[in-house]
């Protein structure tokens, strides 16, 4: 007769995969640069880059309400919050 318990069979451990995106990410990619005068001249091509396009943005704005008969209403993204939420929580709010 035998003593104790037999000898029980694992669970296969189940793991999380994700599946990975084959071929090369989207989006532009930058190297940033290591010299002190690439870093500040970097900067000041991307305010300058900001400045030149929220300017186009305006003209067009004013191009474009002095065309229209009826007033032109200007849809913006919300501003998005220093601190990120968690999905439970932005469920939670929705559901309020």
């Amino acid at each position: 007769m035998a003593q104790g318990q037999g000898k029980k069979k694992k669970a296969a451990a189940s793991k999380k995969t994700q599946k990975k995106a084959l071929g090369p990410k989207k989006g532009a990619r930058v190297i940033a640069p290591k010299k002190t005068k690439s870093v500040k001249a970097a900067k000041v091509k991307k305010s300058l880059e900001i400045g030149i396009k929220t300017k186009i943005e305006q003209e067009l704005t004013q191009v474009a309400v002095s065309k229209q008969s009826k007033p032109l209403m200007m849809v913006k993204p919300p501003k998005e919050n220093k601190t990120k939420q968690t999905k439970k929580k932005r469920r939670a709010k929705k559901k309020n």
